[in-house]
């Protein structure tokens, strides 16, 4: 097992293995993306708040949030991992849901997440 600190890694050695494909994945239409953050703790803060991020806030929302982002820079690049994720972004409605952390407020929340969802598909 290699760390991504171990130097170089053959992107060849990867793909040939399979660990790097998505043609064998079944995939779902993406059409929208909430990315959880945490509330204003200020006092008065609503406890959710649900924003439509647009331009460089939904790239950076978008590529913050790959997993295993440092594998992906090694793999395909700074570059090529920045542009998937503008293509991302640039393709779907991407959202910061802040919320508390509070686990008693936990069905507010949902409710409230389900509320926006209702909104946007009537």
């Amino acid at each position: 097992v290699r760390s991504v600190q171990d130097g170089p890694v053959d992107r060849r050695a990867y793909a040939a293995s399979g660990m790097v494909s998505a043609s064998a994945v079944d995939v779902l239409p993406l059409r929208r993306l909430y990315v959880l953050a945490e509330r204003d703790r200020r006092p008065g803060a609503p406890h959710v708040e649900v924003k439509r991020l647009k331009g460089v806030e939904a790239l950076a929302a978008v590529r913050d949030g790959l997993f295993r982002r440092r594998w992906g820079e090694k793999l395909l690049g700074s570059a090529t991992l920045n542009q998937a994720a503008a293509a991302v972004a640039a393709s779907i409605e991407v959202y910061r849901f802040a919320r508390t952390a509070d686990g008693r407020r936990f069905e507010d929340t949902l409710q409230a997440l389900q509320a926006h969802m209702a909104d946007l598909d009537p």
